[in-house]
């Protein structure tokens, strides 16, 4: 192989292991072995190690023949004109712990060896679900094979909520029903921050205050991705990485609505199926406005109450487009500033339409291709409704806020505002 270097006086010499060793190095002599010339000289086997393939065009360096190979059909096949066929490297892992190798000799001697017992499985009895614990197949049995009845509810005596869990209940009572002096709160010990739930502590700790090399880190398989916790892990590649008939869906049993991830679901069901009475609110402490969704209430806190040397801006670096949301931002540079082949297309299984923006392709489906599935938004003071959401939201901010509530349009040219988007860019056309 040219890419690897030889000494000059060591071409045509053929490997002798006859007589040559004193060391003890058995398992490794068919390695350790090939590199000698015969006869042996300048050569020293007492620290009985595996020789190194250097390559000679970079500074790469590997003790594994078969990841040389691999190295310069990567690296630096492009300087010869024929592409030689290179086998890919296996990884052989053991089924009981977390050993992994290349070499099946090693992999066959470490399984004979392995004393760890596979972890067991339980299996539901109505499904194919499985899982590792007696306590999630439990869970699972509950939620998915119980009628309502059949279930033992632990309700809340203040309030209707219910569930089926005890320790749900207690973290609901601590967190909705106790006064601020009764509230048992767990405080970080390097900043402000207190929470009521000990697991959320832990995981503000290890998300804030850790530093890189103490972190634990969930990295993915598939792609550069990591996370701090495992559960973002696994809605990670169920949404990025599972073939169509290997993803999870969870889907709404009120409506059609289906999604790739639990919490989407449950703000889902919260913002359209619940009574006034039911919903989960979640309330501005400066003002009286309120959200469905914790999400949306951090909007809102970042939008109106921070002042602009607190806001943390994400910049285009390419235009001076900035905007308060880092999703908003990976929607601009899609948009404005991709090549054609790179944009991420968004596409209709129904028709021709695709979009660049997947909110605009929900939009389309719901306009153009549902009928009775159709989901409506309407407006909690009067008789308005809309397929749109965003229709929704203008129709709120322009007939049932009050004018210090209300969301201005107001040109950089002159005194005119109003409540509607689409005036302004009438107003700026005269301008021009």
């Amino acid at each position: 192989m040219s890419s690897l270097e030889v000494s000059e006086d060591l071409v045509d010499v053929k490997p002798v292991s006859k007589n040559l060793h004193s060391c003890q190095s058995f398992l490794l002599m068919v390695n350790h072995v090939r590199p000698h010339p015969s006869p042996p000289q300048n050569f020293n086997c007492e620290n009985s190690t595996i020789e190194n393939f250097s390559c000679k065009d970079c500074n790469f360096v590997t003790k594994l023949t078969l990841v040389f190979k691999q190295h310069v059909q990567e690296c630096h096949s492009l300087k010869t004109e024929k592409v030689q066929h290179c086998n890919p490297i296996r990884t052989y892992i053991c089924r009981k712990c977390t050993f992994e190798t290349n070499f099946s000799m090693k992999w066959l001697r470490h399984t004979t060896r392995c004393t760890k017992k596979s972890p067991p499985t339980y299996n539901c009895d109505q499904c194919d679900c499985k899982y590792k614990s007696k306590w999630y197949l439990k869970q699972h049995k509950i939620l998915k094979h119980l009628n309502d009845g059949e279930i033992f509810w632990h309700r809340c005596s203040q309030c209707p909520y219910k569930t089926y869990l005890n320790s749900n209940l207690k973290k609901h009572i601590n967190s909705q029903h106790l006064d601020a002096g009764d509230i048992k709160w767990y405080e970080c010990e390097k900043c402000p921050h207190k929470t009521k739930e000990k697991g959320d502590l832990k995981k503000h700790i290890n998300a804030r205050h850790l530093n890189d090399e103490d972190i634990k880190w969930y990295k993915c398989k598939h792609c550069p991705y990591k996370s701090k916790r495992n559960y973002q892990l696994r809605s990670h590649i169920n949404a990025h990485h599972l073939q169509e008939q290997d993803i999870k869906w969870y889907k709404c049993g009120q409506c059609s609505f289906k999604t790739k991830h639990n919490h989407n679901l449950k703000n889902h069901i919260n913002a359209w199926h619940l009574d006034e009475s039911n919903i989960k609110w979640y309330e501005c402490k400066q003002c009286p406005h309120k959200a469905k969704t914790n999400s949306d209430l951090k909007k809102h806190v970042n939008a109106k109450h921070l002042d602009d040397e607190n806001i943390k801006w994400h910049q285009c670096d390419r235009c001076p487009f900035k905007t308060k949301r880092k999703s908003s931002l990976n929607v601009h540079l899609n948009a404005y500033h991709l090549e054609e082949e790179k944009i991420k297309w968004y596409k209709c299984e129904k028709c021709p339409f695709k979009a660049k923006v997947n909110y605009s392709l929900k939009k389309h489906i719901n306009a153009r291709h549902l009928d009775d599935d159709a989901i409506w938004h309407e407006c909690q003071k009067c008789s308005f409704k809309t397929k749109h959401k965003s229709s929704l939201r203008s129709h709120v901010n322009a007939h049932h806020l009050n004018e210090r509530d209300a969301k201005w349009y107001e040109c950089n040219k002159c005194s005119f505002k109003s409540k509607h988007e689409s005036s302004l860019h009438k107003h700026l056309k005269g301008h021009n």
